[in-house]
């Protein structure tokens, strides 16, 4: 006997959803891949900028430096948020 058509619609469903979470899963997993490597870098740009602002430079130099540091941040932050 064939199986009722919601059921047969319900099946899909879930199996639409299973694939859905299991993608889900991998972008988070990505996500925070992506995530943990930005910290790094960030974390490897603030032991160069202390470094740095020990050595005599432009105000130029520091004021870049300062936004490049506030945009990884930001970056950072926003990755959090997605995973």
């Amino acid at each position: 006997m064939a199986e009722p058509k919601w059921l047969e619609d319900l099946q899909g469903n879930v199996q639409g959803a299973i694939k859905e979470i299991a993608r889900l899963r991998r972008q988070t997993k990505s996500l925070k891949t992506q995530l943990d490597k930005t910290k790094a870098k960030l974390a490897q740009a603030e032991e160069a900028a202390a470094a740095a602002a020990t050595a005599p430079e432009s105000e130029a130099w520091r004021a870049e430096r300062k936004e490049v540091r506030r945009r990884a941040v930001r970056l950072s932050k926003t990755l959090e948020e997605l995973v």
